[in-house]
């Protein structure tokens, strides 16, 4: 199937180029609409109690109006200059229409030097321009002359206002990254192949995957909603699977050049073995990000749909675009020096009194004799190849130290701590990151942790709300209860408490308030209460709950689907499981330094950050799923060219040594790419997009150095020629269903596994 599709490519090139620039053209005109889609609620468990409670309360306030938090700063509270503006402001703000009401400006006790107020707008078609209009209202006491001109700051959250600067950071970030990486990606594919036109083939696959990943992810949206952070990782998953399977076709297709006459006979040997490749470990990818679609949370199940259709939409092009591309352009593209190979002659002539005797037939019935190069084929030598057989003398030493330093580099993972955070994870530029910061400054009586919020479904002057009450404030770190709110049937209670929300105190404290449910009808009552509870901490624990059951399920997605397309693709039992616990390894590893960075605070100041005592929480499942995927990516191009020269030689050693030769330039080169493109994800406003950026980073880079040169070959070593056993059922299963690359000569002992 895979040449039909190279033949045509090769035979059609510039209708399949056509038919590609009318598809991402098609896909970035409709795919950018995401932007006004994009939401910023992340942990959402559908069906948890916490969504029970939320549905409890909206029947108690109906339509809930939206709410702006305001904070005016910077001058004196007893200056009447501002006082004068602010008065005037609000006046104004009343009298606007949709404007449900405003608070009286408050002054800051604990500094002196500000006013907070609230504004409720109503909600309908109309509320996002009453938004708009009251921020503007607001913002223009500081253009005043109150206190000398810029001595008076504003800021304003809330409502549409944050969901938009969320929005225009995701599309800000995503810009910046582009613009950051893409020069030095070139760059460096430019030293990589020393051409132009080779350089530029990944980059145009690239562009392909970024506009297919907007068009999936707008497809995405029109049936479930689509988060804020879903832009940059798909975009990073996306030019880091094109840039990987470009690097690759495009150095496969030099060396073909190098032996095959002809661009379009190169480009289809090219596909039918890295191509191949590249649909083998697309597949795998594919399986690995389907995991995600066991989690009921609508972020993750987006992430794994979106994720499977990026892989699909990048593989399709690496392997129908890219091969009409190099045919067209392939002329341009220089060969790598041929290694020498093996070469047929006949034995030098004999002399002329024999050749008479002997005549034209037994001249014809020479034998055809192999004659070895003059000097050694790069596969033999090489610094791949010496990394290999370094490691290959001291396997045992080697495993054991490559996986301490991974083990020690993941310690990190045991404090680990998930939590929505809170506004720090935008950047001090935006004005809901400045009203919490000002809040914090200003009113620290109010910068306190979220209340623990319980809906019951009885009147607030019913005595089970009473009886319910007492026993809240019972509960350890309970240090009050707002009064009761709700019309009808139902109440809701907020609860204080004394603990970060995060913390392993307020996690008890939900748990203690859930375990006071009414099970049985209380007078005057003749059915059981509605009783649920909800707010930050309850919805972080049924988050972690969610993620704990159905853990189980996404690791056995993920790993059988890993160790069944490496069976398939390798025909070993062993090589799968190896590849599965060297991927945790690295990946144990990154999430460490995320922890330590972000959550623990060490160098969050390089990272434009502080410390956040917590990790957001998806950044593990995403950064986990991702690695893992782009890890196997890696394996599969190691153990292709592995196996390759395995069925060649049929000596283990000799085949480590020449197919880490023959993929180590062009993984690391790949990992390089990556890191600069995970990198510049970096300067992202996100915080949990920078921890995203950091863990990928650096589990592409620790997977190419430490995985690939040194685990790879030591465990590869030790294991010998049971690398590529299996039993005897399973064989007969890969002869008829494998799909891997085809080997040169084979050796019948090598066959014989």
């Amino acid at each position: 199937m895979l040449s039909v599709v190279a033949r045509l490519s090769v035979r059609r090139p510039v209708l399949v180029v056509v038919v590609w620039l009318a598809a991402v053209a098609g896909s970035f005109a409709v795919g950018t609409g995401v932007f006004d889609r994009l939401v910023s609620d992340v942990g959402q468990v559908p069906g948890s109690e916490s969504d029970r409670a939320a549905d409890l309360i909206d029947r108690a306030d109906g339509p809930r109006s939206i709410s702006l938090s305001a904070i005016v700063y910077g001058a004196p509270v007893t200056d009447p200059a501002l006082i004068a503006a602010v008065d005037a402001a609000i006046a104004d703000v009343r009298g606007m229409p949709g404007v449900v009401a405003v608070t009286d400006p408050v002054p800051s006790t604990a500094s002196g030097r500000a006013f907070g107020l609230r504004v409720q707008v109503e909600p309908g078609p109309d509320a996002d321009a009453t938004v708009r209009a009251v921020n503007d209202r607001l913002h223009r006491i500081a253009t005043g002359t109150v206190a000398g001109p810029g001595a008076v700051a504003v800021a304003v959250s809330g409502g549409g206002l944050t969901d938009q600067e969320f929005n225009h950071q995701a599309q800000s970030d995503v810009r910046k990254a582009e613009t950051l990486t893409t020069p030095v990606v070139l760059l460096l594919l430019l030293f990589v192949f020393g051409g132009l036109t080779a350089a530029g083939l990944p980059l145009l696959i690239a562009v392909a995957g970024v506009g297919g990943t907007f068009a999936i992810l707008f497809a995405c949206s029109e049936v479930t909603d689509v988060s804020v952070y879903s832009i940059q990782v798909a975009t990073m998953l996306s030019v880091g699977l094109a840039v990987d399977y470009g690097l690759l076709i495009v150095s496969r297709f030099r060396e073909e050049r190098a032996v095959v006459p002809g661009v379009p006979a190169a480009v289809i040997r090219t596909m039918a073995t890295a191509g191949r490749t590249v649909v083998y470990s697309g597949l795998t990818v594919a399986a690995v990000l389907a995991g995600l679609l066991v989690f009921p949370d609508p972020f993750l199940r987006s992430m794994g749909v979106a994720g499977v259709g990026v892989v699909t939409f990048v593989v399709a092009a690496a392997v129908t675009l890219l091969p009409a591309l190099l045919a067209l352009a392939g002329r341009r593209i220089r060969p790598v020096r041929p290694a020498p190979r093996i070469r047929t002659v006949r034995p030098a002539r004999p002399a002329p009194a024999l050749l008479a005797l002997a005549g034209r037939r037994i001249r014809s019935a020479l034998p055809v004799l192999p004659v070895l190069p003059v000097r050694p084929a790069p596969a033999h030598g090489g610094r791949f190849a010496a990394i290999a057989r370094a490691v290959q003398r001291r396997p045992l030493l080697t495993l054991l130290a490559a996986a301490a330093l991974m083990l020690l580099l993941a310690v990190p993972v045991l404090d680990l701590r998930l939590a929505q955070v809170d506004a720090r994870l935008l950047p001090a530029t935006t004005q809901t990151r400045q009203v919490h910061d000002a809040t914090a400054a200003h009113f620290p009586e109010l910068d306190t942790p979220a209340p623990i919020v319980i809906a019951i479904g009885a009147p607030a002057d019913s005595p089970v709300v009473a009886a319910l009450r007492r026993r809240i404030l019972a509960v350890p770190h309970v240090t009050g209860i707002a009064p009761a709110a709700g019309t009808g049937p139902v109440t809701v209670l907020r609860a204080t408490i004394d603990v970060p929300g995060y913390s392993p105190q307020a996690r008890r404290a939900v748990a203690a308030i859930r375990a006071l449910r009414p099970v049985r009808p209380l007078p005057p009552l003749a059915a059981p209460v509605e009783f649920a509870v909800t707010g930050d901490t309850a919805l972080l624990v049924d988050y972690e709950a969610m993620i704990t059951g159905r853990l189980p399920y996404a690791v056995a997605v993920i790993a059988l689907g890993t160790l069944v397309l490496l069976f398939l693709f390798t025909g070993s039992v062993l090589l799968p499981v190896k590849a599965v616990a060297t991927n945790v390894l690295s990946i144990g590893a990154a999430l460490g330094a995320v922890v330590w960075v972000f959550q623990q605070g060490h160098l969050a100041s390089w990272f434009g950050t502080t410390r956040l005592d917590a990790t957001h929480v998806s950044v593990p499942v995403l950064v986990g799923a991702i690695a893992f995927g782009l890890s196997v990516d890696y394996e599969v191009f190691l153990l292709s060219r592995i196996r390759e020269n395995w069925l060649a030689t049929g000596d283990n050693q000799e085949a480590v040594a020449r197919g880490l030769q023959h993929t180590g330039r062009i993984i690391t080169s790949a990992a390089l790419l990556l890191a600069v493109v995970f990198a510049g994800f970096l300067t992202a406003g996100f915080v949990p997009v920078k921890a995203i950026g950091l863990g990928l980073t650096l589990a592409v880079a620790l997977d190419a150095t430490v995985v690939r040169l040194l685990l790879v070959p030591a465990t590869m070593t030790l294991a010998g020629r049971f690398n590529w056993w299996a039993p005897a059922p399973l064989r007969g299963l890969h002869t008829r269903l494998g799909l891997t690359e085809p080997a040169g000569p084979r050796r019948a002992q090598a066959v014989r596994q």
